[in-house]
C-alpha cells in the first residue's frame, strides 16, 4: 500500500467516524426529547386535551347511566314511595280527620299508580 491509498483510507475512516458520531448525537437528542415531558406536552397539547375531555365525558356518561339505572329499580321506587308516605303522614298528623282521609286516598292512588308493577315483582 502506498501513502496515497493510506491517506485516502484514513480520510474515509475519519469521515465514517464523524458520520457515526453525528448519528449517535442525533439519536441521543431524540432520546432526550422523547423523555422531556414538558416539551411533549407542548408539542401534543391538542390531542392530550381532547383525550382528557373524552375521558371526562365518558366517565360522566358512565356515572349518569349508573345513577339512572339505580333510580329505575323496584327497591328505589318503593323507598321513594315510602318516603313520600311518611311526608304526607307527618304533615297530616295535626290535620282533621277529613283531611287525613283525603290524604290517604291520594296515597292509595299514588301507590297504585307508581308501584303496582314493582310490588308484584317483589311479592312473587
Amino acid at each position: 500500500m502506498n501513502n496515497g491509498q493510506r491517506a485516502d483510507l484514513r480520510e474515509e475512516a475519519a469521515n465514517l467516524r464523524e458520520k457515526f458520531a453525528r448519528t449517535l448525537s442525533a439519536l441521543d437528542q431524540r432520546r432526550h426529547d422523547m423523555f422531556d415531558f414538558r416539551m411533549q406536552a407542548k408539542r401534543h397539547a391538542k390531542p392530550l386535551s381532547l383525550t382528557g375531555v373524552g375521558i371526562l365525558l365518558a366517565t360522566a356518561g358512565g356515572i349518569a347511566l349508573l345513577v339512572r339505572r339505580s333510580h329505575n329499580t323496584p327497591e328505589y321506587k318503593l323507598r321513594k314511595a315510602w318516603n313520600q308516605t311518611r311526608k304526607v303522614l307527618d304533615h297530616t298528623v295535626d290535620q282533621s280527620v277529613d283531611a287525613l282521609n283525603d290524604n290517604m286516598v291520594a296515597l292509595k292512588k299514588y301507590w297504585k299508580k307508581n308501584l303496582s308493577k314493582e310490588l308484584s315483582h317483589l311479592i312473587s
